[in-house]
């Protein structure tokens, strides 16, 4: 049977930066030296950031209605009707 945190083990002995948290809290803290045996710990290996993601937004000339788009849309571009008003940069919360 494995211990509890192998894989967390393997990749601290690897070199990975390992992040601890007191059981029930959110806030995660990359530790140096992690102290296994805690029952009150819970530990991850540190995620590594993603690319970023972004929404477009355009807004129509005709009656201020914003639309947002998870890509740009290939091939609309800014016309009479619609004027592009920039991007908005998602974060995602690592608790989730």
């Amino acid at each position: 049977m494995k211990h509890k945190w192998h894989d967390e083990i393997c990749a601290w002995a690897a070199g990975k930066k390992i992040e601890h948290r007191w059981i029930g809290d959110m806030d995660w803290q990359e530790v140096k030296n992690p102290v296994w045996t805690s029952c009150d710990l819970d530990f991850r290996i540190k995620p590594t950031p993603q690319e970023p993601q972004y929404l477009y937004a355009w807004v129509c000339k005709e009656n201020d209605s914003v639309y947002l788009f998870y890509d740009k849309p290939s091939g609309v571009l800014e016309d009479e009707v619609h004027k592009y008003i920039g991007k908005i940069k998602l974060e995602v919360d690592d608790a989730v």
